[in-house]
């Protein structure tokens, strides 16, 4: 492979995309997400940036998030499952 050679996730069956918050420990991450609100004029939204930070360090273990509370646990639930589709929007018709 030539220094010019892209590699391409579409044509690697075994490209992998890391996740950039992974491994970044709690403390650190919500003292960027803090940094990052404060820099851009977010500050009045730092609790929604860091539950959204955590959620997208590890989307998998959201129940144990105490960051999150019961509803937002039970919104995050209703997304990831189609049982909460209703009937209509499934079959087209309004």
């Amino acid at each position: 492979m030539s220094s010019t050679t892209l590699l391409s996730p579409f044509s690697n069956n075994n490209f992998r995309i890391q996740n950039p918050l992974y491994g970044i420990p709690r403390q650190e991450l919500m003292r960027q997400v803090e940094e990052f609100t404060k820099e851009k004029g977010f500050d009045d939204k730092l609790e929604l940036f860091q539950k959204a930070a955590l959620l997208a360090q590890n989307q998998k273990d959201f129940e144990n998030m105490p960051e999150l509370s019961d509803g937002d646990k039970e919104l995050i639930r209703r997304e990831t499952t189609r049982t909460s589709i209703p009937s209509s929007d499934t079959n087209g018709s309004a």
